[in-house]
């Protein structure tokens, strides 16, 4: 799993990451790979969102968005129960697209 937020500095060291691995032979794993990108506030950036979702999505198999939640902010112990229905369907979303790759 790549781990991204729909910010510039978040996404390059994304891309960072995912160099290092194909770098050292770990092409498949990356192909393999979902990537998450997580609204990092209510107002998301649509064309950087674009962007980084063809990036990500010709290098790995599939490419998921998780939209904010002020749940998350503080950081901490996450309580299930204060997570917005949305939010917990899309982790639950990016739960089913990891599990179909194993």
């Amino acid at each position: 799993m790549i781990v991204s937020t729909v910010r510039e500095d978040t996404a390059q060291s994304a891309a960072w990451a995912i160099d290092a691995l194909r770098a050292t032979g770990h092409d498949e794993a990356v192909r393999r790979a979902v990537t998450v990108l997580s609204a990092p506030d209510a107002k998301v950036d649509k064309e950087l969102r674009t962007r980084l979702r063809a990036h990500f999505g010709a290098l790995t198999r599939d490419v998921v968005d998780v939209p904010h939640d002020p749940a998350l902010v503080a950081g901490g112990p996450i309580r299930f129960d204060a997570l917005s229905p949305r939010t917990r369907d899309a982790w639950l979303h990016v739960t089913s697209v990891v599990a179909e790759g194993l």
